[in-house]
């Protein structure tokens, strides 16, 4: 799994929390795709790395109690102004300050892949769910901006992007620390979103938080740079003169055992 400065990514995706939403249009699309899963939720659940809230709003107009949580005070701080849940916690998924078997449901998109050990989000989570309880995530795999990067390595000789888990290693940490899951079903969609230019693509990753994982050299930042980047971008990722950005996603399915 990837190496992630947690007070950094907390940092980052606070200062995002006001120009997520305008930039956040993939993101919306993987949350509307976990909600037509979750059509089955009854009872209480726990909305993990809730951002700035678009599913725990989307339960709560379900009429079901949900528990917003975020490492990032600014995304939580921006859910609990639009009053899109029950309760509201800032907390690391990966110990989560919560008492066991106290939740129905728990779901999460597009979060755990910045957590150091994904196997323990999944033991905190069985751990927090009732007996019979489902989780439902959305997470990233490994061919992620895998047009950005080849674009990167062409112009720079290495990319500073972060490189995802496959579907085996999410697969094993499911495992690793949990009891045996009733139910553990996994599968993998990919996902393309148009952006105008190379500096659309850049600025949506800004303005969302997921900054690079390294600084990129001050020199390399400027309009040549990304003139560059333009120019190594794989052309069968242009379609009517915008570039293509793939999104690998995988989405997991659990049932803690009755």
């Amino acid at each position: 799994m990837i190496a992630v400065d947690k007070v950094r990514l907390a940092q980052d995706f606070g200062q995002a929390a006001n120009s997520y939403d305008q930039a956040a249009s993939f993101q919306k699309k993987i949350a509307a795709e976990l909600l037509v899963h979750s059509h089955k939720f009854m009872g209480v659940g726990l909305d993990l790395g809730c951002g700035t809230g678009q599913l725990s709003a989307a339960m709560s107009q379900r009429g079901l109690p949900v528990v917003a949580l975020d490492i990032a005070t600014g995304m939580l701080q921006n859910a609990r102004s639009r009053q899109v849940a029950s309760h509201y916690l800032q907390a690391d998924a990966e110990a989560l300050p919560l008492a066991s078997a106290q939740f129905d449901w728990v779901i999460s998109s597009l979060a755990i892949q910045w957590c150091h050990e994904p196997a323990r989000v999944f033991a905190e989570v069985q751990r927090v769910l009732k007996p019979g309880g489902t989780f439902l995530f959305s997470t990233l795999g490994p061919d992620t901006l895998h047009e950005l990067r080849q674009a990167m390595v062409t112009v720079d000789g290495h990319h500073s992007l972060y490189e995802f888990a496959g579907l085996n290693e999410w697969r094993d940490a499911i495992h690793r620390e949990s009891s045996e899951w009733a139910q553990a079903g996994l599968w993998q969609q990919p996902c393309e979103c148009e952006f105008e230019n190379v500096g659309a693509v850049m600025r949506a990753l800004k303005q969302i938080g997921a900054r690079h994982k390294a600084p990129v050299q001050k020199n390399l930042r400027g309009r040549g740079w990304l003139n560059a980047l333009a120019l190594a971008y794989p052309t069968q990722a242009r379609a009517s003169g915008r570039l293509i950005a793939s999104y690998d996603v995988i989405y997991g399915h659990l049932q803690k055992p009755l």
